[in-house]
């Protein structure tokens, strides 16, 4: 009898503690998941992810790279710069990652664009080895060096900013100086897209 009551106490016993973990896996995902989010830049040039705000200097938007000419890293100048800003508005503290897309197909089909860039041609994967980039003035890549083949993107790099912090970041580019003629004349467009999330806060 007594073996029988220890073997029901065990299973209510072991149940409600499964019952507990479950409970607590499943509030921290929903709790998580509010603050986890992925955004790109848009033609208003601001995100919003909660009080979580990015701002894209770029004349629409988009980074729109073209009349690129092949030159050597010490004679790219100021030249098609482009420069964003993560501000955290919020109370938590955020993680983020940073990544380009290549939107030119997309980009060349629209009416408006379809025709003031009516004579160039896309930048396609074959030539991004000959599309170099510097990143917030790091060293200079190409933008092959930092595609990410199984995502179809560019990674560019994370951070975490605390309440109240701002990050600002430059994106250059030029053709590299052993480039093909067939590099002249032709256009990429790329979005900005972040990947955020709130840290998860420490229990004391």
């Amino acid at each position: 009898m007594n073996r029988s009551l220890n073997k029901m106490i065990k299973k209510h016993t072991i149940l409600s503690i499964l019952t507990v973990i479950a409970v607590v896996m499943i509030t921290f995902g929903v709790s998580y998941s509010i603050f986890t989010t992925s955004h790109k830049n848009t033609s208003d040039q601001m995100i919003e992810i909660g009080d979580f705000d990015v701002s894209l200097t770029s004349t629409s938007g988009q980074i729109i790279v073209s009349d690129l000419y092949p030159t050597s890293v010490d004679n790219i100048g100021n030249n098609n710069i482009y420069s964003y800003t993560v501000t955290n508005n919020g109370d938590y503290s955020v993680y983020y990652t940073m990544y380009l897309t290549d939107y030119t197909s997309q980009f060349l089909q629209t009416g408006t664009n379809a025709t003031t860039y009516s004579q160039y041609s896309a930048v396609t994967s074959s030539d991004y080895p000959y599309l170099m980039h510097k990143f917030n003035s790091g060293a200079a890549a190409s933008l092959n060096s930092i595609y990410d083949s199984s995502n179809s993107r560019f990674n560019l790099g994370s951070n975490t900013l605390a309440p109240g912090g701002t990050a600002s970041y430059t994106i250059q580019f030029w053709l590299s100086d052993t480039s093909p003629n067939t590099m002249i004349g032709k256009i990429i467009a790329l979005n900005i897209n972040i990947d955020a999330a709130a840290v998860q806060q420490s229990s004391n």
